[in-house]
């Protein structure tokens, strides 16, 4: 029978509240390019770090540009980051 998850075994539906059946936001994906698997580590540590923001839609173009600058360096991008969005 169908269990409600995908074929890789994972949830499908990111916004259960069964933890079990969540996406796992920082989970690899073979297939993925190396730049967007950064910028979604870059993002989720911004937002980890910035509780009182959150994520805004225009960081991901902001996170991507700095990743793009720093030739994926995510370290480098994650602190330039907080600099232009808390001074």
């Amino acid at each position: 029978g169908d269990d409600g998850r995908g074929a890789d075994g994972r949830g499908s539906d990111p916004l259960a509240t069964d933890p079990d059946e969540r996406l796992d936001p920082l989970a690899t994906d073979p297939d993925e390019p190396p730049g967007r698997t950064a910028l979604r580590r870059v993002l989720f540590a911004y937002v980890a770090h910035n509780r009182g923001l959150g994520y805004c839609q225009a960081l991901n173009y902001v996170g991507g540009m700095l990743l793009i600058l720093t030739d994926l360096r995510e370290e480098l991008a994650f602190f330039l980051l907080i600099h232009l969005t808390e001074r």
